[in-house]
């Protein structure tokens, strides 16, 4: 059987492998049951039992999974089910596989993203650093709107409310000035404190 990269769709012959597959676990079962010191050995009757149960289930198995194929990951586009030829004769355990595989992958994926966005990780001297080289402009434009969402949900204590309306009443043309030289040390704090709010919320925003 070549192991090439070109795909084709389900043709009849592949039940050939299906049946195969199926086989398998029939003889481990009728090996085990043989050298089983219980002694459930009973003969040829259990090996053509376990092949009369197990290959038509395998076959019959093989067909969900194509069905699963087609509509879930084809949006019911069974013509465009194609797979390399080899994996066709082994489909339906391969299948199963990286169907699992693939639902791993992604459940970790997006609980690890969604981990990292909701969680931001902020350091108390970064906050510092970028507070204390932003101007009034700066600050304002980039939080208004997680600022107003901290107001309206009753989030900012008295003297975090006081700093606010202290920059909302400074003039215009004085916005380039930096938060530092128009904020006194007790006020720079609570600018750190609403930053971290600031960026928290908007973490949560994006996640």
């Amino acid at each position: 059987m070549a192991f090439g990269s070109n795909y084709v769709r389900f043709q009849t012959k592949f039940l050939i492998g299906w049946a195969i597959v199926g086989f398998v676990p029939a003889m481990g079962l009728f090996i085990d049951e043989m050298i089983s010191p219980s002694g459930s050995f009973n003969g040829i009757g259990d090996l053509l039992g376990n092949a009369i149960a197990i290959i038509p289930g395998m076959v019959i198995f093989g067909g969900f999974c194509l069905l699963i194929d087609g509509l879930f990951c084809h949006q019911g586009r069974f013509s465009q089910v194609t797979h390399p030829e080899w994996f066709w004769y082994v489909y339906p355990v391969f299948f199963v596989w990286s169907l699992t595989l693939t639902f791993l992958l992604g459940f970790l994926g997006i609980k690890s993203s969604s981990s990292s966005r909701s969680s931001p990780s902020i350091k108390p001297e970064a906050v510092k650093k970028e507070v204390d080289n932003m101007t009034i402009d700066e600050f304002l434009k980039k939080f208004d709107q997680p600022i107003k969402q901290l107001e309206k949900q009753g989030k900012l204590n008295h003297e975090q409310q006081k700093v606010i309306r202290k920059l909302r009443k400074v003039d215009r043309s004085d916005y380039d000035q930096l938060l530092q030289e128009i904020c006194n040390d007790n006020e720079l704090e609570e600018i750190y404190k609403l930053f971290i709010q600031c960026v928290m919320l908007l973490g949560r925003m994006v996640s």
